[in-house]
């Protein structure tokens, strides 16, 4: 289906019309944008991790295409590790989820962090915020797996 569509047709669903799609169609469509080449998410890499902090935490209003590339940069910087083991520190079951390796709760909120972008709403607090509030419920989660089923994490 998308792929009959042109790219002004792609990038008009993409800029204006968000909130009349669900999440994971408008993830196809950033996808198909990302695979023609016309979405472009390389202004960020030239940012500090300061100035890409600064937009997380403190705009309630940042496009798509510009959270996307910042959460992208941040990944690619391993910052996002960082703001998980933070939120891990903070939670007073953290022991019953070391089972789980680091490698596999970074993955896990990396693919976390990329729907996240998807799934926030803008003008209902920070992205940071809600994303922080995604992470907890997904330790929390994790924290409750019975221990044989703590090696199968997909």
């Amino acid at each position: 289906m998308l792929k009959k569509a042109t790219n002004k047709q792609l990038q008009t669903i993409f800029h204006y019309e968000k909130e009349f799609c669900t999440p994971n169609f408008y993830k196809k469509i950033t996808k198909e944008l990302l695979n023609r080449g016309v979405l472009d998410l390389s202004m960020f890499q030239k940012a500090t991790n300061e100035q890409l902090w600064v937009i997380l935490k403190n705009d309630t209003y940042v496009h798509t295409a510009h959270l996307l590339g910042i959460v992208r940069e941040l990944i690619l910087r391993s910052h996002i590790q960082q703001l998980v083991k933070e939120q891990f520190k903070t939670m007073n079951y953290a022991e019953r989820t070391t089972n789980f390796a680091d490698e596999e709760i970074n993955l896990l909120c990396q693919q976390l962090a990329i729907n996240a972008v998807f799934e926030y709403r803008q003008g209902y607090g920070t992205f940071l915020d809600y994303y922080k509030f995604l992470v907890s419920n997904l330790l929390k989660s994790l924290s409750y797996l019975p221990d044989n089923e703590k090696n199968i994490v997909s």
